[in-house]
């Protein structure tokens, strides 16, 4: 290695010989590719009733370890926020009922915010171990009750997840990112070393990077730092990042969930109507179609579960008309040979908004999947 400029005198400037670029391509290549794995084998995950936290929902990588750490016998539940958990504690979900209730092992796949299209992209791109099991595949027809909700109108929208949806292979109308950041998501999702790098600053340095983190401000005091004198290698190296986001004093916004939780009260209000989008023009159930394709392929045994949502809250004409998406939804799972079952809608005080259960709502449902004949014949170990 010579530091030399043309004239002959010192540079900053490295000029390394042809064996010094071998090695520095070999050391690269085993940070891009083993720094990934190595991780994926240290953060174990040992907790029956684990689901990704509220605050990890944009971390990809945490599901990407959730999933690949599946036992044999484990059975996913794959879902957006109504298999999470919206209200509920992590001892209150379905998973958590079902698994209690029976003699098999049932895991929270679920992740908050989620919809059909982003879903698909996080089990295409980030949960490539999920494959010859038994899956249950939550459908929520909620997403498909607007055009708002199908990401179908032309007008840009924000939402969720936004790097989970097709970026170049699909136009989303409501979806207008420039071609940069759409690179930029596509490359993330296709690289796990990209995907690894969002998830250290997702985990240990609260959704920034570690030149942020350390330039942070106090919330208590914004004239104080105090992570300027912190070696960032510390948090890598923290068992609990958490507990050092406490020692530095930096709220964390956490919303309650569980019984006693303010949240976690039974639904009530007048009937409402909603603007149903015909299935045949809904992007939100293609991407769903897309992905129970996706998972069949995979070699998987799939059960798809469909709803329930609570009429209770629609009126006539809104309540028949989701009853019409459904029996639509379930003829063509039938033509896919997909078991599935729609179940009739809980008590009303069993949900407390159009889709979320309360603690008793995801218990009741646990009870009677565990009587239904298709699903006790499917969940049978063969």
């Amino acid at each position: 290695m010579r530091m030399k400029n043309n004239k002959g005198t010192a540079s900053n400037a490295l000029f390394l010989r042809p064996k010094e670029w071998i090695i520095t391509l070999i050391l690269v290549t085993i940070i891009f590719i083993g720094s990934p794995i190595i991780s994926k084998r240290s953060e174990q995950i040992n907790d029956s009733n684990y689901r990704i936290p509220y605050r990890l929902s944009n971390d990809y990588w945490s599901y990407t370890q959730l999933t690949s750490q599946l036992s044999e016998n484990e059975i996913p539940i794959i879902g957006d926020s109504v298999i999470w958990g919206e209200f509920v504690d992590n001892n209150s979900s379905l998973s958590h009922f079902l698994s209690d209730l029976s003699n098999r092992d049932f895991t929270n796949a679920g992740m908050n915010g989620l919809y059909p299209l982003a879903l698909e992209g996080l089990i295409k791109n980030h949960a490539k171990s999920i494959k010859k099991r038994k899956v249950i595949l939550h459908l929520n027809l909620l997403w498909m009750s607007s055009p708002e909700r199908d990401l179908s109108l032309p007008k840009e929208q924000t939402f969720n997840h936004s790097q989970l949806i097709p970026q170049i292979t699909r136009k989303i109308p409501s979806y207008h990112a420039p071609i940069e950041k759409r690179l930029s998501r596509f490359a993330t999702n296709s690289v796990p070393f990209l995907s690894f790098v969002k998830h250290i600053k997702e985990n240990y340095f609260l959704q920034r990077s570690p030149a942020e983190w350390t330039c942070l401000q106090s919330e208590a005091n914004p004239e104080q730092y105090p992570n300027t004198n912190l070696n960032p290698l510390n948090q890598l190296l923290s068992a609990d990042p958490l507990s050092i986001k406490d020692q530095l004093k930096i709220s964390i916004k956490n919303t309650e969930r569980g019984v006693n939780s303010s949240r976690h009260k039974p639904w009530s209000g007048s009937q409402r109507s909603l603007d149903w989008i015909s299935l045949n023009n809904s992007l939100q159930w293609k991407a769903f179609k897309n992905l129970s394709t996706e998972l069949l392929s995979r070699r998987n045994d799939l059960f798809v579960l469909i709803g329930p949502l609570n009429n209770h809250m629609f009126n006539e004409m809104t309540a028949s008309k989701l009853n019409q998406l459904r029996d639509e939804a379930s003829e063509w799972l039938k033509s896919m040979q997909i078991n599935h079952w729609s179940p009739d809608p809980l008590p009303s005080d069993h949900y407390a908004d159009a889709s979320h259960p309360l603690t008793h709502g995801y218990e009741m449902l646990a009870k009677e999947l565990l009587k239904n004949k298709s699903f006790t014949d499917w969940v049978r170990p063969r």
